[in-house]
């Protein structure tokens, strides 16, 4: 029970206090009416912190915007080149490319060598390996030229006076009359003075007991394709065997073509018997020109005695 006038607090708490009544005896000390004020504490002004710098890098083009740090330069870059790019680093493979390089050449040049070797020296996929007893070149294949027609023979020589000599290799007038008249009908076609036919035929064909005839005059068109017409015709006529004997074989004409230079084709032309066709129609042509017996000769178009004299003279006239 708080003591003092009609107002009770609850028993055992007390309350905020009553104001005392007006007769209540004032106490002999002045209670203050009012709180002492206090002075209120000052404090200095906050420094100013300058600005921290950007955590984004600055875009090509623009500068620094952060504050810049003491004693450091901030760089500015020119619009449309970016950063500067790093130094370009030194490569190391030059080297080893150079050394690779070298190591190709070097064994290209081995391999040329090599194959130069092989073929110069004929061992290797050499269809026409160097010819004993012969040339070393080969001739030329029977493919190379063109197959002059039967009934014009074969010819040689470029001069303006047309000679047209027809032979069979088997008969002794004809060698006797190469040996008469061979050496200088030589010399005319050599200085471009005539063109000179040669009409190899088989009129005697039957004398033969190996067909000569034929097989000789097959063969002097074959040494014809590989430009030794009048070499091996000579040859042919100056080796002539006896009158009704067998004649050489084809590999005896072979041998004799290769001791001229004839190679490879020749030889297979000869073997295959590739021109016998085309000799048959000569002898046909040759009967069908008024052809009766050889040596006949020509000179021009105008038959003459075959005869060293007549064929010379009329040579002659006619140049």
């Amino acid at each position: 029970m708080y003591p003092g006038g009609d107002y009770q607090q609850g028993e055992g708490y007390p309350g905020s206090p009553a104001q005392p009544p007006a007769n209540y005896p004032q106490s002999p000390y002045p209670y203050p009416q009012q709180q002492p004020t206090y002075p209120q504490p000052t404090y200095p002004q906050q420094p100013a912190y300058p600005p921290q710098p950007p955590t984004s890098q600055p875009q090509p083009g623009q500068p620094y915007q952060g504050q810049p740090q003491p004693g450091y330069q901030q760089p500015t870059y020119p619009p449309g080149l970016g950063y500067p790019a790093p130094p370009p680093r030194k490569s190391s493979r030059s080297p080893v490319i150079l050394v690779a390089a070298v190591a190709v050449v070097a064994m290209l040049a081995v391999v040329g060598v090599a194959i130069f070797v092989v073929v110069k020296s004929g061992k290797k996929d050499d269809p026409h390996p160097p010819i004993a007893n012969g040339s070393s070149s080969p001739s030329t294949g029977p493919s190379a030229k063109k197959a002059p027609e039967p009934s014009e023979g074969l010819t040689v020589g470029k001069g303006s006076v047309h000679v047209d000599i027809y032979v069979d290799y088997g008969c002794p007038p004809c060698s006797n009359f190469e040996q008469a008249a061979g050496y200088d009908l030589t010399n005319y076609v050599s200085q471009n003075k005539i063109t000179l036919s040669i009409h190899p035929v088989a009129f005697i064909d039957e004398r033969s007991k190996n067909q000569y005839s034929s097989r000789a005059a097959a063969a002097v068109a074959c040494a014809n394709d590989g430009d030794k017409l009048l070499d091996y015709s000579k040859y042919l006529l100056e080796h002539q065997p006896d009158e009704d004997t067998a004649g050489p074989e084809n590999d005896e004409l072979i041998s004799d073509g290769r001791a001229i230079g004839l190679g490879n084709d020749f030889a297979n032309c000869v073997n295959t018997g590739a021109k016998k066709s085309w000799v048959t129609q000569a002898t046909s042509a040759a009967n069908g020109n008024g052809v009766q017996s050889v040596p006949a000769a020509f000179v021009n178009g105008n038959k003459v005695n075959a005869t060293k004299a007549d064929v010379v003279n009329a040579v002659t006239s006619a140049s």
